[in-house]
């Protein structure tokens, strides 16, 4: 039976970072495949939205909006969260 394809949004402000995620996403992950990048969360609603992922990849630490402010706005999840953070402060944070 074919393993069903992970579909994946990155979500980060930098993109040198959204570049090496999805390059490691590449490498490592044959079963997920990128359908987006969103650089804000702003314009990540609208692709989760439109394109209904099974997963994202989520730097909490953005400007004008983190991605817990994100999350708040999309209450429904119907989808996999893994956090993205260089900050140990963040990281316990999305932890609990």
């Amino acid at each position: 039976m074919k393993e069903k394809k992970i579909k994946a949004i990155i979500i980060d402000d930098e993109a040198k970072s959204r570049n090496t995620i999805k390059a490691i996403i590449n490498k490592y992950a044959d079963n997920t495949e990128i359908i987006a990048e969103a650089e804000s969360a702003k314009v990540a609603i609208k692709l989760i939205e439109k394109l209904q992922p099974n997963l994202l990849l989520l730097d909490i630490n953005m400007p004008f909006e983190s991605g817990f402010d994100l999350l708040k706005q999309l209450p429904k999840r119907k989808y996999h969260v893994i956090f993205i953070t260089a900050y140990e402060g963040f990281a316990l944070r999305a932890i609990k």
